[in-house]
C-alpha cells in the first residue's frame, strides 16, 4: 500500500456515492482509513441535520470493514489554526491505535516511518483540506459530475414523492436512502421539515425588499507602489482600480479578496504570503458609493515587505492590465467609483 493511514475529512450530510467514490479510492491506497466526519458538535439544522452517530451509521452500513474508522472532528469557526491542531491530534491518536510499534508519545513531527496522507474530492473546499498539511501526503480524486450534498438536502426536505426515490437511488448507497426513509417518521425530521418550509417562505418575502450586494478588495503596497487593475467593461470601462468584485455565497470575505486578487491580477506572491501581509480590513458603507446600487466593501490592506523588484502581475479576467502605480501618481479622477478614498483611508 502506498500509505499506512488516509484521512478523508467531510460532513457527510448526507453520505452518498461522491463521498463512496473517494474512499473506495482511499481503500486501494491505504491500510486503512480514517474518516473525520466534521461539524460533530453542532446542533440539528438544515445545514446539519444528522448528528455524528447518525453519519457514521450511514458510513459503517457501507463500510462495515475495520479497514475504515470514524473519528467526530468539531467545528471551530473563526480559529483556523485550533482546528488543524484537532485534526492533528485525531490523526496522531489514530496513529497510535491502529499502527503497531509506535510510541505512545507519538506527535506529528514524528510520523516519518508512518506513511500518512489526505484524501478528498477535487470539488468545493474538499480539496482546500489537503493544502492544509504540507508534511502529508494528498491524493485527489476527480470526477466529472460531483454530487452535491445541499441539492441531495433541497430535495429531501421539500419532495416527497416517486421521482425522489429515483433521485436518491442514483446518488446514495441504498442502506443510506433506508436510512432517509426511516428517518422522516420522526420528530426531528418534521421540525426540520418545519423550519425549511420557514426558511423558503422568508426567502420569498425578502425578494421584495431593495437588494444589497457586497465586495471586497485588495488594497496592496510594496515599495511605495499600489497594484491596480485596468476595469475591462462598465462600469467605469478603462478606469483605474483596486483589484475586487463580488464575494461568492460560500466564501469568506478574505477569501473572496484573495481570489479577486489572483483572478485579476495574476501577482506572483504565494496565498500564505499574502494571508500574513494583511495588515487590516475596513469596511466601506457610504449608501452612494456606486451608481450600481447598494453596494457595501470590505478592503484589505496588505503590506508586502519592501524589494527592489517588484512582483509580476497581468491583467485577467475582468481587467484588462494590472499595474504597479506609485502612490505619489495616484490621481483622484482616474480612479474607479471611491476606490482613491478607500487607498487614501487605509493607507
Amino acid at each position: 500500500m502506498k500509505y499506512n493511514i488516509l484521512v478523508f475529512i467531510g460532513r457527510f450530510q448526507p453520505f452518498h456515492d461522491g463521498h463512496k467514490r473517494v474512499l473506495n479510492r482511499a481503500l486501494e491506497l491505504s491500510d486503512k482509513v480514517l474518516v473525520l466526519i466534521g461539524s460533530s458538535n453542532l446542533a440539528r439544522s438544515l445545514q446539519n441535520p444528522f448528528t455524528y452517530s447518525e453519519r457514521r451509521s450511514m458510513i459503517k452500513s457501507v463500510y462495515p470493514t475495520d479497514r475504515v474508522r470514524t473519528a467526530p472532528l468539531n467545528d471551530i469557526t473563526y480559529n483556523d489554526v485550533e482546528w488543524l491542531e484537532q485534526v492533528q491530534r485525531l490523526i496522531t491518536q489514530e496513529v497510535l491505535l491502529s499502527i503497531p510499534g509506535n510510541s505512545k508519545t507519538v506527535t506529528i513531527s514524528g510520523l516519518n516511518d508512518v506513511k500518512v496522507g489526505l484524501i478528498g474530492c477535487n470539488k468545493d473546499n474538499t480539496s482546500y483540506y489537503l493544502n492544509l498539511f504540507p508534511t502529508f501526503g494528498s491524493e485527489n480524486v476527480d470526477f466529472l459530475n460531483p454530487i452535491s450534498a445541499t441539492d441531495l438536502r433541497n430535495i429531501y426536505f421539500k419532495n416527497e414523492n416517486k421521482s425522489e426515490a429515483l433521485y436518491f437511488n442514483k446518488s446514495i448507497p441504498y442502506t443510506v436512502f433506508k436510512f432517509l426513509c426511516n428517518f422522516r417518521c420522526t420528530t426531528e425530521y418534521k421540525k426540520l421539515k418545519e423550519e425549511f418550509e420557514y426558511i423558503k417562505q422568508y426567502k420569498e418575502s425578502v425578494q421584495k425588499y431593495p437588494r444589497i450586494e457586497h465586495t471586497v478588495d485588495a488594497v496592496v503596497i510594496q515599495s511605495g507602489h499600489i497594484l491596480l487593475i485596468r476595469r475591462r467593461a462598465e462600469p467605469g470601462k478603462g478606469m483605474w482600480a483596486l483589484p475586487g468584485g463580488f464575494i461568492h455565497i460560500e466564501e469568506t470575505l478574505e477569501d473572496a479578496m484573495l481570489r479577486e486578487l489572483r483572478e485579476e491580477a495574476k501577482l506572483k506572491v504565494p496565498e500564505p504570503v499574502l494571508r500574513g501581509s494583511i495588515v487590516k480590513s475596513k469596511t466601506y458603507d457610504n449608501p452612494n458609493r456606486s451608481a450600481r446600487g447598494r453596494i457595501i466593501t470590505n478592503a484589505y490592506y496588505i503590506k508586502l515587505a519592501d524589494m527592489k523588484e517588484l512582483p509580476k502581475v497581468k491583467g485577467s479576467d475582468d481587467a484588462d492590465k494590472a499595474k504597479w502605480i506609485p502612490l505619489a501618481d495616484l490621481s483622484c479622477n482616474e480612479l474607479f467609483e471611491d476606490h482613491y478614498f478607500i487607498i487614501k483611508d487605509m493607507v
